[in-house]
């Protein structure tokens, strides 16, 4: 299932009924607790884990490869934080092509100036007390109404004009006040369009949108940002000298703003909800750290 028209990566695209949302990097710093000299924790430090892809370019130092990454060949330099402390003997399966040392598992380690510093050697796979878990549940791409053809005619939307209306009604959509997201609950054909509780009219909305698309089509409230105030925000993120280790960002059919970054601690999580607070609350922004407190 896909969602329409999302609100606002940096760039959204449209074909029939589907936006595919893509997103904008920011390499940052980022700061964290100070190792010991001997490779374990130094007092008070915090230990991270990552699952990960990792590489050494002609000896240039071994990065993370974390992030958005670009499905093109050759791939370009992975931007992640750097890993200081890794031995290549000690990663299974790692391989040299073209000068450039590559492999893929479990690492832990200290955080600070964009470097992680190994505490333990590599592994292939997280123990099972380290498998990663979705904090935020399955986001839900269930139906906003439950008389979808209200104003509608079914035969229409079987035309094969219907298409074309399909983008008619996602651009007029992106166009109305208040609007959050757009998404479809079968992945085809089945149109939800969500409006700001506060600067939104459903029923107005609805009335609207019928003049261009006949099909299946649910228009609900939700005391959610526009896609405008999330674009906004994701905008001041990626600008604010304030906010560290920025990955990416964008927003879904849940209409929060997802922020992903290096590491999620206290301070980065405050800044980017400082930086935000024009537009968004702290429930409407998400934060998640690609590495993540040993626990």
């Amino acid at each position: 299932m896909r969602t329409l028209g999302g609100s606002a990566r940096t760039t959204t695209t449209t074909a029939g009924a589907s936006a595919t949302a893509l997103v904008t990097t920011a390499l940052l710093a980022a700061c964290g607790a100070p190792d010991g000299t001997d490779g374990t924790p130094g007092d008070g430090a915090v230990e991270y884990e990552v699952v990960a892809g990792f590489e050494e370019r002609d000896g240039g130092g071994v990065v993370l490869c974390i992030g958005p990454m670009p499905a093109i060949y050759p791939a370009p330099p992975c931007g992640g934080p750097r890993v200081d402390g890794l031995d290549w003997d000690d990663v299974p399966g790692a391989t040299t092509v073209d000068g450039t040392t590559s492999g893929r598992g479990y690492l832990v380690g200290t955080y600070a100036d964009r470097t992680l510093t190994l505490t333990r050697t590599p592994a292939a796979e997280p123990p099972g007390s380290a498998a990663p878990s979705d904090e935020w549940g399955t986001v839900s791409f269930d139906a906003l109404c439950t008389d979808p053809w209200r104003g509608g005619d079914e035969a229409a939307a079987a035309e094969p004009e219907a298409a074309e209306a399909q983008n008619d009604l996602v651009a007029a959509a992106a166009a109305l006040p208040g609007y959050v997201t757009t998404y479809v609950s079968d992945g085809a054909q089945q149109l939800n369009v969500v409006v700001s509780a506060d600067e939104g009219d459903a029923d107005a909305a609805h009335a609207s949108l019928r003049e261009v698309w006949p099909g299946w089509l649910c228009v609900a409230e939700k005391d959610l940002p526009t896609s405008q105030d999330v674009a906004a925000a994701q905008s001041a993120v990626h600008g604010s000298d304030g906010v560290s280790g920025v990955m990416s960002s964008g927003s879904g059919v849940d209409g929060v703003l997802a922020v992903d970054v290096e590491v999620a601690d206290t301070a980065t999580v405050a800044a980017i909800e400082e930086a935000v607070s024009p537009w968004l609350t702290p429930a409407q922004v998400r934060v998640t750290g690609a590495l993540r407190p040993v626990s």
